[in-house]
């Protein structure tokens, strides 16, 4: 059910809805670019911290092959020991 008492009903009428005066709040300029724009820049410390495997290829490691004894599906590592 709509309400009257929204933060959007206060603002009508005050141009900037409380952004300020010129251009704040405008695109993604207020952010610091869109998607993945400057993780090795000014959002490298925020990458570390959230995402720490960002860079780096993981694909290079060829496929693990399972051997099935007995109804087991046992890994390579646990064969060799």
């Amino acid at each position: 059910m709509a309400t009257r008492l929204r933060k959007t009903r206060k603002f009508r009428g005050s141009r900037n809805h409380g952004w300020g005066q010129v251009g704040q709040h405008r695109a993604s300029g207020h952010k610091g670019g869109l998607g993945q724009s400057g993780m090795l820049k000014h959002h490298f410390s925020s990458m570390l911290k959230d995402d720490p495997k960002h860079f780096g290829h993981s694909s290079n490691n060829p496929p693990q092959r399972n051997i099935i004894k007995n109804g087991l599906v046992l890994g390579i590592l646990t064969i060799c020991i």
